[in-house]
């Protein structure tokens, strides 16, 4: 079962959240925690950023995303360095993550093996760009 949990703060309170800080499920889990407070370029910003968690999980898999949403006309590169939050995050999922689709107003990019599986994807809309971290461990994951 999905659960989601989605807020709008500023990204220097965002920078200084705890994962206590979050509802649960969140509370029991470090990825939100590490995520957040690593993907803001400037810690001590007033700009509001929506972040919207997603959490699920059964017997065999489990399933875990944040996506990041700024205000209107803003955009992900202005808030996010995503090169360094990629870096970041190839070392605490241990996966490479290269761009593996690139199109007018979409980067996407994703790794995994047969047990985790790691998408980050940035999507320029005509209202409003996003960014999608999702986090997926299974059993079998293809």
């Amino acid at each position: 079962m999905f659960k989601k949990w989605k807020k709008e703060h500023t990204i220097s309170v965002w920078s200084h959240f705890y994962s206590l800080d979050f509802p649960f499920p969140y509370t029991h889990n470090s990825f939100y925690e590490d995520a957040v407070r690593n993907i803001f370029i400037d810690k001590n910003s007033r700009e509001l950023v929506e972040l919207e968690l997603t959490y699920s999980s059964s017997l065999n898999e489990a399933y875990q995303s944040i996506k990041v949403i700024p205000r209107y006309g803003r955009k992900i590169k202005n808030i996010v360095n995503v090169p360094k939050f990629i870096e970041w995050l190839e070392k605490k999922v241990e996966l490479n993550l290269p761009i593996t689709y690139e199109n007018e107003g979409k980067i996407v990019y994703y790794g995994g093996d047969g047990y985790t599986r790691c998408t980050v994807s940035i999507v320029d809309s005509e209202e409003r760009e996003t960014m999608k971290i999702e986090l997926e461990f299974g059993k079998y994951i293809w």
